[in-house]
């Protein structure tokens, strides 16, 4: 049957009226379009016992849809500010390391005296926050963490420790190095 979409929410689905008049509800697990389901949207469904199930948007406004959606966000996030781009985390977490392991630790007092154990604690400060940052821009409305698929989810946690153990190698580095 075909209808047309009344309305549709993430966590509670949709309501579509069918061309018979009737109102027919419909799970999120239900649609199978690539784009969310918008308001007068027209869509192709089945019925089984009195509910909406296999919702299939139908017509160009599917289309139009996706370059809106496109047009919009490009609109409202043109371009990221720097310390929230993976690159930022990620080469702050080299830094830190290349710091740690790399530099021997008689260059911490004779080449700047405070300044370069002071430089790791506040790149190790800056990894943390940007972990933090990426962890809360993962979550949704609920609080809960999305993730894109299995492979974003391991990869996101593996960035993730990673950041985290250069953060806190620097600290307590930056720290012994600061108290001797």
């Amino acid at each position: 049957m075909k209808g047309e979409i009344l309305g549709f929410s993430d966590a509670y689905g949709g309501a579509i009226s069918g061309e018979d008049g009737t109102r027919y509800r419909f799970d999120p697990t239900d649609w199978r379009g690539s784009l969310a389901p918008s308001a007068s949207e027209r869509v192709d469904f089945q019925i089984v016992e009195g509910r909406a199930i296999d919702v299939y948007p139908i017509g160009p406004k599917s289309q139009t849809v996706a370059s809106d959606a496109v047009a919009a966000a490009t609109a409202q996030n043109p371009s990221p500010a720097l310390w929230t781009t993976p690159m930022f985390g990620i080469g702050a977490a080299i830094v830190v390391l290349f710091y740690v392991f790399l530099i021997p630790p008689t260059l911490f007092h004779p080449m700047g005296g405070n300044f370069k154990p002071r430089l790791l604690i506040g790149l190790s400060i800056a990894a943390i926050v940007w972990r933090n940052k990426r962890s809360f821009a993962r979550t949704d409305q609920y609080g809960v963490e999305t993730y894109r698929g299995f492979g974003h989810l391991m990869g996101s946690g593996m960035v993730d420790l990673v950041v985290s153990f250069a953060a806190i190698s620097g600290m307590v580095i930056g720290g012994f190095a600061l108290l001797f």
